[in-house]
């Protein structure tokens, strides 16, 4: 009996949790539950468009400052872009100032991607050179930081690169 309310439970409130972080995520500091037509429209965009989920919400706090450039690049031929784009305008102007900058609080701009973290560890390993680890590292200690010497982290895999499989562990 215990069990089964624990499991019923559970879907109410992982759902707040989802609404409130991908709110935060798009620049909702009073997360409505009608928000989720919103979060889950955004994803399906990114689905469409076969976008890097990462530095397309990074993208969305320059657009949330009226810079639509980054955006309209990623997504801007993608079904559904104009009608989800004005929904979500429209959304934060129900909201306090500053969506941009929240926003950069809880997207962020560098990610230890599978391809860098290679690069750095193969440095180390078979050149004895720790310098990429260490500039890598500390670009990683401030990930929300938009950094000209951290430039090259923020940035996607190059297109072709195979996928990485990674395991819980490794």
């Amino acid at each position: 009996d215990d069990q089964q309310q624990a499991i019923g439970e559970f879907e109410p409130q992982f759902q707040r949790c989802w609404l409130h972080e991908f709110g935060a995520k798009l620049g909702l500091s009073e997360v409505r539950d009608s928000d989720a037509g919103l979060i889950q429209g955004f994803l399906d965009l990114l689905a469409r468009a076969k976008a890097d989920f990462s530095l397309s919400f990074r993208t969305l706090c320059d657009a949330a400052d009226g810079k639509l450039t980054a955006l309209q690049a990623v997504l801007g031929d993608v079904r559904g872009y104009g009608d989800w784009l004005q929904l979500w305008q429209r959304r934060l102007q129900a909201e306090a100032d500053g969506a941009g900058a929240r926003m950069r609080q809880v997207n962020p701009w560098i990610l230890p991607r599978n391809h860098q973290v290679e690069a750095v560890l193969n440095a180390a390993v078979a050149e004895g050179d720790f310098e990429p680890f260490e500039r890598f590292h500390t670009s990683l200690a401030d990930p929300f930081s938009e950094r000209a010497d951290a430039e090259s982290y923020a940035q996607a895999p190059p297109t072709g690169m195979p996928r990485y499989q990674t395991f819980c562990g490794t």
